[in-house]
């Protein structure tokens, strides 16, 4: 017998701001790395395990999880037969536009930097979301899908969202050092370029040892992982621009198809082609 598969599913349904992907992992293991949507999550087989600000959760079977947009995150098997698992990624505001029907009053109540708990076990909260996925599946009623999204956003946001504007919440991240922010903008503008760590420390003016480390630790990744995530995310832009993964991998900085097709799955959980076909939405 051959090694174990990975097999995943990736669309994007009829409703503006979400995206899904259904995979079961046997194997793969993320990176580090950040989604510019919040995810959301629901554990149907297995477990997976996960560094999210500084602790490593574990969410198995019947358990969803949700992870804020731009927070450093990793995914590794955490159980034998690795995880199955079903996925929402909702632009950063869709789940206050899904319940945005109430008084202004309400609304500002409701309104959350974040959840209280990142692993969350409520079995009525975890089979809504998984008859949202049901409803989700192409072709799908938009006017159900929408109905059954602003339930399960009022029921997360009601049982595990901050609540009252002026509670407890997160503190604000602090000021970065000028050096990160410097070495973060050249790798942005130099998405395609070869830059080593010595180039980075040149252009900030600091030694690369002290460089990565402050990198490290205010990114939540190494410089060289950190352009890794820079290039997925333009090679995701211009394939949901209907480019084909063929003509882009140079243009954003890897050596060729094939070193496209590995990093962009780490990153994503899908290939190229599977990520540019579900852009099309529903068929």
């Amino acid at each position: 017998m051959g090694e174990p598969r990975d097999l995943s599913t990736y669309w994007r349904p009829a409703v503006g701001g979400v995206e899904v992907l259904h995979a079961h992992f046997r194997r793969h293991r993320y990176p580090r790395h950040t989604h510019d949507a919040v995810t959301v999550a629901l554990v149907d087989s297995g477990a997976a395990s996960f560094l999210y600000r500084g602790e490593t959760h574990t969410a198995a079977a019947g358990d969803v999880f949700v992870i804020d947009a731009g927070e450093v995150h990793t995914g590794v098997l955490a159980h034998p037969q690795g995880y199955r698992y079903r996925v929402l990624y909702l632009a950063p505001g869709t789940l206050e536009r899904l319940q945005d029907d109430d008084s202004a009053g309400d609304r500002a109540r409701r309104r959350a930097s974040g959840y209280r708990e990142t692993v969350i076990r409520d079995t009525r909260l975890a089979a809504l979301l998984g008859r949202v996925h049901d409803a989700l599946r192409p072709p799908g009623n938009p006017m159900l899908q929408e109905v059954l999204l602003a339930r399960f956003a009022r029921a997360l946001a009601e049982g595990y969202g901050y609540g009252p504007v002026d509670a407890v919440r997160p503190e604000p991240p602090r000021a970065g050092h000028r050096a990160v922010a410097m070495a973060r903008a050249y790798l942005e503008d130099r998405l395609a370029d070869k830059v080593s760590l010595h180039d980075l420390a040149a252009q900030t003016c600091v030694s690369p040892y002290r460089l990565a480390r402050l990198f490290n630790a205010e990114v939540g990744m190494p410089p060289h992982t950190f352009q890794n995530l820079l290039r997925v995310q333009r090679a995701r832009q211009l394939l949901a621009g209907g480019a084909r993964a063929a003509g882009i991998a140079r243009e954003v900085g890897f050596y060729d198809q094939a070193h496209l097709n590995r990093v962009f799955k780490r990153y994503t959980g899908v290939t190229p082609h599977q990520f540019r076909v579900g852009t099309r939405g529903p068929r």
